[in-house]
């Protein structure tokens, strides 16, 4: 079986493993990509959607289930098995800066949803009416 740095090659592609890399370099590294690609066929929430998104980098994911969820609006959504479309959905967003932009502004706006202190505000109204307070 090929490995991806075989296929890669073979393919004209070439790329670095970065290995360990801290938040803040995380973040610059999610501000100067194109796309931030995260497609599954059962993935579960989904945190580098919500990191990407808050840095201001477009998504492309899958279009259903909980990343769909998680992205909302702010994605381009595709088939997991659909590699022509994953390929076209990324080729658009590197051709595209205004509609990167579009999507990156969507994202910041969703990934706002999934602060800390939105997290626990949901927590509370769980134990609420749980405890029937």
């Amino acid at each position: 079986m090929e490995t991806v740095n075989e296929t890669a090659r073979r393919a004209g592609v070439s790329f670095r493993h970065l290995g360990y890399v801290t938040d803040d370099e995380l973040s610059i590294l999610y501000q100067a990509a194109v796309a931030h690609t995260l497609v599954s066929r059962a993935e579960g929430f989904g945190l580098t959607l919500v990191e990407a998104m808050a840095s201001g980098c477009p998504v492309v994911t899958t279009g259903r289930g909980p990343l769909v969820e998680v992205a909302g609006d702010a994605a381009v959504t595709v088939d997991p098995d659909d590699h022509p479309g994953i390929g076209g959905a990324l080729a658009a967003l590197a051709r595209d800066p205004e509609r990167r932009e579009t999507h990156a502004a969507r994202g910041r706006q969703q990934a706002a949803r999934f602060t800390l202190e939105a997290q626990a505000n949901a927590m509370v109204t769980v134990y609420r009416d749980f405890l029937g307070v």
